[in-house]
């Protein structure tokens, strides 16, 4: 038997079973009746045995009947097939891995699964919650579609699209003395004990850098760092929506001379385009980083893009 059965010969197989009329088959598949009896003695060639009886053409053979079930199987997988085609094209489903920052996924991630679950609940996201060079790194290796961190460096293979920023200020737990302060030079931060964060190296241009670099007590975990300055033991920097919305214990004051802010990006890979249920969530990402969509309970630490 020949392996070359076409789709539309089976699609004519079924349509002359179930109408027993050429014509009406005909009609249905928007061709000749010629064309419907041709294509059918064909199949019956390439299969090697007789579809319907000789004296009567659209009563199917014991070999026909067999033959049946499978053509429709066949042409309903096919079908099922090319729907799910389309609703990859149009991002309705499909998978998508996210790679993000920690403080972004705390804060501006649950909102866009809401919303994302409501309007196509098919698609599947996978999130990556690392620190901004590893991200950088899963989006240029395609371990993510896109990632949301910020710029460590110049990087010719990815795209950086700003999203959002946000303000640097001290830390401190509500009993230290710059709770009652409605801003802290960085100056100032010189005469305290610091908990320091790797995140700290972002701030390497500024003189403070050194002071918050020596710390004695370091934190790789942001809820270990948190808890030990909400104990007392230290004040550490980091920008306003690092910090957990619901996190009552501590004071955010926002630091000045300079006033700095960290850049918050959205990372592509230059030469790569993005599934379109990617580019969907990257949309819905972007609608939520519009002015006024991100809040933070802190005062003064939020520039929207």
């Amino acid at each position: 038997m020949s392996s070359i059965v076409s789709l539309t010969q089976l699609k004519h197989l079924l349509l002359v079973a179930e109408s027993r009329n050429y014509g009406d088959a005909a009609a249905r598949a928007f061709r000749s009746q010629a064309a419907i009896s041709k294509s059918i003695t064909s199949l019956e060639s390439l299969l090697g045995g007789k579809l319907f009886e000789s004296n009567d053409r659209t009563l199917l053979t014991a070999f026909g009947q067999s033959c049946l079930p499978y053509a429709r199987e066949v042409i309903e997988a096919h079908e099922r097939a090319v729907r799910s085609i389309a609703q990859l094209v149009d991002g309705s489903q499909g998978h998508v891995t996210l790679a993000s920052i920690g403080s972004f996924a705390n804060t501006v991630l649950p909102g866009v699964v809401e919303r994302l679950s409501k309007e196509r609940p098919a698609l599947s996201l996978t999130f990556l919650d690392d620190n901004s060079e590893n991200i950088a790194e899963m989006v240029r290796s395609s371990k993510a579609d896109f990632g949301v961190a910020c710029r460590i460096s110049v990087d010719p293979e990815l795209q950086f699209l700003p999203l959002i920023s946000d303000r640097y200020g001290a830390i401190c737990s509500r009993e230290h003395r710059f709770a009652k302060q409605t801003e802290v030079a960085w100056s100032e931060l010189e005469s305290e004990k610091i908990v320091g964060a790797g995140v700290h190296r972002q701030l390497a241009h500024l003189p403070s850098y050194l002071h918050l670099s020596n710390a004695a007590l370091q934190a790789t975990n942001m809820m270990t760092l948190l808890s030990l300055v909400q104990a007392g033991l230290g004040i550490t920097v980091m920008a306003s929506l690092t910090i957990p919305q619901n996190w009552d214990g501590l004071v955010f004051v926002p630091l000045v001379q300079p006033i700095e802010m960290r850049e918050i990006f959205l990372i592509t890979a230059v030469d790569r385009v993005m599934s379109p249920a990617a580019q969907r969530v990257v949309s819905l990402i972007v609608d939520a980083c519009s002015a006024g969509s991100v809040t933070t309970k802190w005062a003064g630490g939020l520039c929207i893009k």
